[in-house]
């Protein structure tokens, strides 16, 4: 039975396989050994027995030793990690009723690695609940991906709680009124491979940029498209962009300028584009502008929401860029900042103060700038977080959302 447990270990199930060789090595060599210099043959299976099983244990400490020299600590660290996450999210969810006014959970069929509200609203007459919209995609197990519009029951403010209500489904009580707490899928879009991120034109919510595993960045509207998928997969983006020779994950819609787009890549590069340029054949249209500054992968990059001609971009050589589109030097920042330790991750500007962004970084850290942005004054201040993802309050000037590692 011990040797059951030992094996259920992640090390152990990697190093079982290799353990058996190691083993079935040193038992024939020494058995050849042994069988030359025995003085009896009716001692040879009792000593065989025990030189098997204590030579598959020596083996499968050999193996464990190489595994552990050659990277299997990084299996055996996964391992803990999701363990420690399994448990964080137990004490998490046994503390929401503390913490949160509402939660609801819906387990989608495929994970979303982007998700974003939709501004429209609707109101039911009569009802205690309003439908909100967000934009989800797939990342599937090579199978068919899909860009999806989901709608959601939230409850009014005037929604009463009733505790004595139970889901069957989640095995959880509470609720409020009438409201499902479901998520409903309305929109599937044929998509090339998983939605990296998907981003809405903030002039017209209909239009959503996302970007793809290859290098192509695509818009759809969805209003253009059946709710329901093609059954041929084929997808049908309204517009191809291109410009860059990598994927990516940054994608930010300019709030000022109805069409601009800006895409951080893989390659090293930020690119530009107006869809409402003149496509070419296919639908195509080239970059307007490649912004070729940073010396490593460009993780987010950001409109300043209330200058129409600045953004920001970060990326994996630590840096914070401010870039002016109005300038004519494409392969050099108007201000470059030293922001962090490691890779910068993210970036947000803050939507009631010109001076305000913060940056959130692999070395378990955030920093608000409190600097005049258009005249590039730094002014950090370090909050000790790993962020992946951030976002300054549309409510307060001084609240930054900073979603943290699990391990941080």
């Amino acid at each position: 039975m011990q040797e059951n447990v030992i094996l259920k270990t992640p090390v152990a199930q990697l190093a079982e396989e290799e353990g058996r060789g190691q083993g079935a090595f040193l038992y024939n060599h020494l058995g050849m050994v042994v069988g030359l210099h025995q003085t009896s043959r009716r001692l040879w299976p009792w000593l065989k027995w025990h030189l098997h099983h204590a030579f598959k244990y020596l083996g499968f400490v050999v193996a464990v030793l190489n595994l552990l020299n050659h990277g299997a600590t990084d299996t055996f660290d996964d391992a803990v990690e999701e363990r420690v996450i399994n448990e964080e999210y137990k004490i998490w969810k046994k503390n929401t009723p503390f913490l949160y006014d509402l939660v609801m959970t819906h387990a989608l069929e495929w994970p979303s690695l982007t998700a974003q509200w939709l501004p429209d609203v609707t109101r039911p007459e009569g009802k205690d609940y309003s439908i909100h919209r967000l934009i989800l995609g797939t990342h599937t197990s090579d199978e068919q991906n899909h860009l999806l519009i989901a709608s959601v029951q939230l409850p009014n403010e005037d929604a009463q709680f009733d505790a004595s209500h139970y889901d069957n489904e989640k095995g959880e009580f509470g609720g409020f009124g009438s409201v499902s707490g479901k998520i409903e899928i309305e929109i599937k879009i044929n998509h090339e491979g998983e939605v990296n991120r998907a981003r809405y034109m903030p002039q017209n919510p209909c239009v959503i940029a996302t970007k793809t595993p290859s290098s192509d960045v695509l818009v759809f509207d969805y209003t253009k498209h059946p709710s329901k998928p093609d059954p041929s997969g084929e997808c049908h983006p309204d517009l191809r962009l291109r410009g860059h020779q990598k994927e990516g994950y940054g994608l930010s819609w300019n709030p000022n300028l109805n069409g601009y787009l800006l895409s951080a890549s893989d390659d090293h590069t930020i690119c530009l584009w107006d869809i409402n340029a003149t496509p070419k054949e296919n639908r195509v249209i080239d970059a307007k502008t490649i912004f070729t500054g940073h010396t490593a992968v460009v993780e987010d990059v950001a409109w300043h929401l209330l200058h129409e001609s600045l953004f920001g971009s970060v990326a994996d050589d630590q840096k914070l860029m401010i870039w002016d589109t109005r300038a004519n030097n494409t392969n050099k920042p108007s201000h470059t900042v030293d922001a962090h330790t490691a890779e910068v991750n993210c970036l947000s500007f803050n939507p009631y103060s010109e001076f305000i962004l913060a940056t959130g970084s692999a070395d378990k850290s955030a920093y608000i700038s409190s600097g005049n942005v258009t005249n590039h004054r730094e002014g950090f201040v370090r909050i000790p977080r790993v962020a992946a993802k951030l976002t300054l309050s549309d409510f307060r000037q001084s609240q930054a959302v900073i979603p943290s590692h699990p391990a941080g």
